[in-house]
């Protein structure tokens, strides 16, 4: 809005018509506006505008699949231009199930009991046959798609402009863009009604749509506590003091600890991922929470919390672990053995629940 409003009061480039040029992509809308970086500046009338182009006009998702496919190239920490297809249906698949929200828009993860479970293969197969290949056989032709070697390869007039760290993140802010269009525009819609939620990691990020179930009836022997239907709300509310004022749904839960609605809240787990030990939180379990601050935290350590972070495709992410220092080195540990522990980065972490009890 900035720029157009920029746009609009340059006398250059004003239009005594009222009415607004139709431009070829937003580095010609900058440029009217004279608002272009310097690097961007280089890009016009080469192959890495009409790439930036292409993915603003061209891509007219029916699905999410094609932008995936983009962030998890963009996310490749070796920077190449040739990727092996494994390793595109690896990132594909770890996209959905730590994006739970958008779980239900993969077909092979949509009716899932276990998603978690799907076997990899299966997602080489799909990502061969719908993004790869259409991004592949697009008019312009930007990739190159060799399943006899098993890779997905760039144009070569391309690579020097990915190469370059600026463009990446042209194309990244162009993906996430599109991404987040198509996904409220889906949103608008009727979602599939799934089987079971999403279980990666022991996600809680996705809760149940129907209202919560009464673990109490209210009494003398029972307080009300916030219950969250999607803990991103509660994580929003980090540096705020939870009340059940502010929470769609109040839980009536028995008064058998020293609770407070300022300080805990209900969320349902979604997910096996600690369901294991002597004390399992089970897929569908209602939980107590307990904000933490890092002044109230304290050692986390062997301690089970909820947690924040980024996922190395930049998305955020939600998880209930067990956090493990080993060294100078943290790792999330899930309870059932089935889930591989986490090398996680304290700085890109950030816990703002302890687990209390689950409430059977």
């Amino acid at each position: 809005m900035k720029i157009l409003k920029k746009w609009l009061q340059n006398k250059k480039t004003a239009d005594k018509t009222g009415k607004l040029p139709i431009f070829a992509n937003w580095l010609r809308v900058k440029e009217m506006a004279e608002d272009l970086s310097q690097f961007e500046k280089t890009l016009l009338g080469t192959p890495g505008e009409e790439f930036l182009q292409h993915i603003e006009n061209e891509l007219s998702p029916t699905k999410s699949y094609k932008m995936v496919v983009l962030k998890v190239l963009l996310a490749d920490q070796n920077q190449r231009t040739s990727w092996p297809i494994e390793w595109i249906a690896e990132g594909f698949r770890h996209y959905y199930l730590t994006h739970p929200a958008h779980l239900r828009d993969c077909s092979l993860l949509e009716d899932a009991e276990h998603p978690e479970k799907v076997n990899l293969k299966k997602f080489v197969a799909l990502v061969k046959g719908m993004p790869l290949d259409k991004l592949s056989n697009s008019p312009d032709k930007y990739f190159e798609l060799d399943t006899a070697k098993g890779l997905f390869e760039l144009k070569e007039a391309i690579r020097s402009f990915w190469n370059q760290a600026e463009f990446r993140k042209l194309v990244l802010e162009r993906a996430d863009y599109a991404l987040a269009l198509y996904f409220r525009r889906s949103t608008n819609q009727k979602p599939p009604e799934r089987k079971s939620p999403p279980g990666i990691v022991g996600k809680v990020e996705n809760m149940s749509p129907e209202p919560p179930q009464e673990t109490a009836d209210a009494g003398e022997d029972t307080i009300e506590l916030p219950f969250y239907y999607d803990l991103k709300v509660a994580a929003g509310k980090l540096n705020q003091t939870f009340s059940a004022e502010k929470s769609s749904e109040a839980m009536a839960v028995p008064k058998t600890g020293n609770y407070s609605p300022d300080r805990h809240f209900v969320v349902k787990i979604s997910g096996n991922s600690m369901n294991g030990g002597k004390s399992p939180i089970k897929d569908g379990d209602l939980v107590i929470l307990e904000k933490i601050t890092p002044t109230s935290a304290g050692s986390m350590n062997g301690q089970i919390v909820a947690v924040e972070y980024h996922d190395e495709y930049g998305g955020t992410a939600y998880a209930i672990k067990k956090i493990k220092k080993s060294g100078n080195q943290y790792y999330l540990v899930s309870s059932n053995k089935d889930f591989n522990e986490v090398l996680i980065d304290p700085a890109q972490i950030k816990p703002f629940a302890r687990y209390i009890k689950s409430l059977k």
